[in-house]
């Protein structure tokens, strides 16, 4: 799944942070500071997604050496 995919699902993990915050306010009609609270969320939600996506790409570098360094140890 790439990130427009995600960010259009919402989701943070498995919660739905987009769908649950629309649902909150389903049948009226939003004011223009909703309107730029939920992009806010978007960008919020995007950016976390690029950031955990790095962070999985670095973490098996990472924590190759620290498992050695755990088992020399002991």
């Amino acid at each position: 799944m790439d990130l427009g995919e995600k960010c259009k699902l919402g989701q943070a993990d498995s919660y739905q942070v987009c769908h649950k915050w629309l649902k909150d306010r389903k049948g009226r009609a939003l004011s223009l500071d909703e309107i730029r609270t939920y992009c806010c969320v978007i960008t919020a939600l995007a950016r976390t997604i690029v950031i955990q996506t790095q962070i999985d790409a670095l973490y098996p570098a990472i924590k190759q050496p620290i498992i050695k360094t755990q088992v020399q140890v002991k």
